[in-house]
């Protein structure tokens, strides 16, 4: 499948986070429970693939510790659906306070039933992503191509949200910021309140292939949250 990555980020605020493997491998343990993913190490190099590993506590660890051994700069492990839809977790050996999910543009920015599919499951790992791990902030998607300043620009704890993008959530600390009754009138296409306080807006059913339907919502939106700026369609 061609096309650039899609990387949807959340933000831990501390550098410390996700160097506690626990929490990674928590998350991973959660995906195969409740879904038809699989994990693999997402070995570049390796031919053939790595085979996918088996679901249990100790093939998860290992995989994953595979994966953070023989990454260069991060460690990275893909999740793969029968289907062949596939989702990256990830993390930058420089930046342990952000871990990255990733999948590939030609998987999401069709117009055919696989491809809402495919956003569909790509949601359900981002929402899982927030309840197992509660980051104080995700957004995306953004890709290194289009928004550099967006994948390399450190988060810090206490940080201003500046644009409304096709996913973002937003942590108890910045929903309460931002103003909970606003969040819940903005017009998106999905808004779903977690345990834990925090909000996620989903702006666009497809965000990549049905942008332009939805640009109103955006722009207001961010009216509503007194921000200048929206990013869509990856």
């Amino acid at each position: 499948m061609s096309g650039d990555l899609e990387w949807v980020l959340f933000e831990f605020g501390s550098d410390e986070t996700l160097r506690d493997r626990s929490r990674l491998v928590k998350l991973m343990s959660e995906v195969v429970k409740q879904s038809d993913f699989r994990f693999r190490p997402s070995l570049t190099l390796a031919h053939p693939p790595p085979e996918l590993v088996e679901n249990s506590l100790h093939a998860l660890t290992t995989a994953w510790d595979t994966a953070h051994c023989e990454g260069q700069f991060g460690a990275l492990i893909d999740c793969i659906r029968p289907n062949g839809f596939c989702v990256g977790f990830g993390v930058e050996f420089a930046n342990y306070g952000r871990l990255h999910v990733t999948t590939n543009n030609g998987s999401i920015s069709g117009l055919d039933p696989v491809h809402y599919e495919n956003v569909e499951s790509l949601t359900w790992i981002c929402e899982t992503v927030y309840v197992t791990t509660h980051p104080e902030y995700g957004y995306g998607m953004v890709s290194p191509q289009t928004h550099p300043f967006a994948v390399s620009d450190p988060w810090q704890s206490g940080d201003h949200v500046w644009a409304v993008y096709d996913f973002n959530f937003y942590g108890p600390n910045l929903a309460s910021a931002l103003g909970r009754d606003r969040l819940r009138s903005a017009p998106t296409w999905k808004t779903v309140e977690f345990d834990d306080g925090g909000i996620f807006l989903q702006m666009s059913p497809s965000p990549i292939a049905e942008w332009e339907l939805y640009t109103h919502n955006y722009e207001r939106t961010a009216e509503i949250l007194g921000l200048e700026i929206i990013y869509q369609g990856g």
